[in-house]
């Protein structure tokens, strides 16, 4: 590993622990500690894909990047350094035959027993989809083979990129290392027919990327997956996966979580004591989703119904303006004198942090902001957030630091004990806005509950009937999926 690329790891990681609240990971055991080694990952968050594979990668990840990049003569000494391999693309005005010594490249690296990292869609794709992947990453990788007589052993891994709101600042997210693929198994079908082979690995690598990722083709069944996770606050899905057998099997763990500066700011204890593993997270909703496209495919009317009463529930929701998890706990049990006492207090000892943090930390929020809704696509939202925050808050801050001490003459220490105090304030203030909008939601939930306690009986009972009949139908449609498998045997 070289000296530059592992100075940039440790401060990217720096960077994103700060702008993940929670980064995890599972299938390391996957993933060789020596040997060549092809990195095949989904690619829906620009280079901020790039940072987050390499920062849970044990080895150093050498990428293909479009050669565009390479014409800034800074990034392209920063490339250089870290072995990145130029790719012509001809959407980019590149020349296609300049791509023989990419190849060429790629494969001593491979030889070389080292780590390439591709994004085989080629572009950037949607957060709960994968595109149609290209060819390359097999005609590398066969390629390597056969110039070795297919003694190299070189192993694919499909990697999945899972974000929960991928351009959201202190979301979270889940890397996930798949089975590997031996290209050397390819080794009788490519000396037959080379074309063949390379279709059928870029069939395989397609599949291990999906297998790794949300993969949901239907825009509707995607947005109604996600609405009934919200409104059942996993609580449906978590209970499906302790009943159902079947279930329990699908369902993944996350080996590796990351304990990240930001968590610790925003309450780590609390938050790794409450927030489920993202694998059983995301392994859940990929089996309503699935069982969503079936209903949708063999019984439309019954999804069409299902979908209706999930809106009808929606709209009674934001009528009277309160948020999906005020079903998860009754409104008699919510704001007793105790817990309203204790938020009270907190609010009072804790305003004057947050309101230092906020008066300090307002503007170069609404700088950053800014700088991500002008992104020119959504995909690089992230990225430019996490760029745009990194340049605008260190200047920010140098700007006060610099001014206290030239202004008014204050020691170094003192200068920087104030300037460390501004992103410690920052994220007391996130914390402490959370908490405080979740106590309004809380007081309106029990002061409507006083007031319209039949309308919010209703909206209980409509939630209830709606989790049942999502629940049934997840139940049913894994009994109907295990069918064959008994009519088999």
């Amino acid at each position: 590993m070289s000296k530059l690329y592992y100075t940039l790891k440790k401060i990217l990681g720096f960077g994103l622990d700060l702008y993940f609240v929670d980064i995890q990971s599972s299938g390391h055991e996957n993933v060789p500690a020596t040997g060549p080694v092809i990195f095949a990952a989904n690619h829906p968050n620009s280079i901020m894909d790039t940072m987050i594979l390499g920062f849970c990668s044990g080895r150093q990840v050498h990428y293909m990047a479009r050669s565009g990049l390479f014409e800034n003569p800074v990034v392209r000494f920063v490339f250089d350094r870290c072995g990145v391999i130029p790719l012509y693309r001809p959407q980019d005005g590149g020349d296609m035959a300049q791509n023989r010594s990419s190849f060429e490249a790629a494969f001593e690296l491979l030889e070389a027993q080292k780590v390439l990292g591709i994004f085989p869609e080629g572009r950037n794709s949607q957060d709960h989809r994968v595109l149609d992947i290209k060819t390359g990453t097999a005609r590398i990788a066969l390629g390597a083979e056969a110039r070795n007589d297919f003694a190299l052993q070189v192993k694919i891994i499909p990697v999945g990129l899972n974000f929960q709101d991928r351009d959201r600042f202190l979301t979270s997210v889940l890397l996930r290392f798949g089975e590997p693929i031996t290209v050397a198994d390819w080794a009788n079908s490519y000396r037959e027919d080379d074309r063949e082979a390379v279709r059928a690995l870029t069939g395989a690598i397609q599949d291990g990327i999906e297998s790794q990722t949300m993969h949901v083709e239907n825009v509707v069944v995607w947005e109604m997956t996600t609405t009934l996770a919200r409104i059942a606050r996993q609580e449906l899905l978590a209970d499906l996966g302790a009943q159902d057998e079947k279930l329990g099997e699908l369902v993944r763990e996350s080996t590796v979580r990351r304990k990240s500066l930001t968590k610790g700011l925003l309450d780590r204890a609390r938050f790794l004591a409450s927030a489920p593993r993202l694998s059983e997270r995301f392994d859940r909703q990929q089996l309503l989703a699935n069982t969503l496209t079936r209903t949708l495919e063999q019984h439309p009317e019954r999804f069409a119904r299902l979908r209706a009463d999930m809106r009808q529930y929606e709209d009674h929701l934001a009528q009277i303006k309160l948020r999906h998890d005020f079903g998860a706990r009754h409104p008699v049990t919510l704001s007793s004198r105790r817990e309203a006492f204790k938020l009270t207090l907190y609010a009072i000892l804790v305003s004057p942090l947050a309101g230092w943090g906020f008066i300090h930390n307002v503007l170069p929020y609404q700088l950053v902001k800014l700088a991500k809704m002008r992104a020119p696509d959504e995909a690089i939202r992230a990225m430019t957030t996490f760029v745009a925050g990194t340049v605008i808050y260190a200047c920010w801050y140098a700007l006060l630091g610099w001014g206290l001490w030239s202004w008014n003459g204050e020691t170094v220490w003192s200068v920087m004990l104030y300037v460390a105090s501004l992103p410690l304030t920052g994220f007391i203030f996130l914390r402490y806005r959370s908490r405080v909008a979740s106590w309004r939601s809380r007081i309106l939930a029990r002061t409507l509950f006083r007031t319209e306690r039949n309308l919010v009986e209703t909206l209980i009972d409509e939630r209830e009937r709606l989790l049942e009949g999502v629940e049934r139908l997840v139940h049913q449609d894994l009994e109907a999926q295990a069918l064959p498998d008994t009519e088999q045997e």
